[in-house]
């Protein structure tokens, strides 16, 4: 039989196989970090658009904006108007 680096008990195999498990852990982990960061920054724009309407409620009855503005300003938020709650995106 012959014995060599890429046969049963190789150093190189071993160390192939290694590297290819480190790499699929490194790759799943970054995976589940990508979701969990992902569901942070749904969280806060949602709790950006609800504080966003709640002023515009506020301002809409004290009497501060009319229908219209207060229209506008809720589609813009809602993200109707193209642009996202948090400033970023095109008008």
């Amino acid at each position: 039989m012959i014995v060599g680096i890429w046969t049963d008990g190789g150093w190189l195999s071993g160390l192939l196989v290694a590297v290819g498990a480190v790499f699929l852990i490194v790759l799943v982990m970054r995976l589940l970090g990508a979701g969990a960061k992902r569901q942070v920054r749904t969280t806060r724009e949602a709790r950006v658009l609800a504080r966003g309407l709640q002023l515009l409620d506020d301002s809409y009855t004290r009497g501060e904006l009319t229908t219209e503005e207060y229209r506008g300003q809720v589609r813009v938020l809602s993200n109707e108007g193209g642009r996202s709650p948090l400033g970023g995106g095109t008008r």
